[in-house]
């Protein structure tokens, strides 16, 4: 998948599809950086199918997230 100018995706964390049916069966999410804008969002891919024009959601973050923050994600707390 490819980026427009100025922007740099995080480390990606795969999410697996419920009922997934082999281990790429899923979703790749992700923190991007818009140095242009100096703005970030949140966005899902399939992991199946990285070269789609564009991801299958895109959220827009309230403040920047720096280039090269890590994140994760769990079911429930405490885990």
């Amino acid at each position: 998948h490819t980026l427009p100018s100025g922007e740099f995706v995080g480390e990606a964390v795969f999410v697996p599809a419920p009922r997934a049916r082999n281990e790429a069966d899923g979703y790749l999410m992700a923190f991007v950086y818009n140095a242009i804008q100096d703005a970030s969002s949140l966005r899902i891919y399939d992991a199946q199918n990285l070269h789609a024009a564009s991801p299958l959601a895109l959220i827009q973050l309230p403040c920047p997230v720096p280039a090269g923050c890590h994140g994760s994600w769990v079911e429930r707390p405490g885990l």
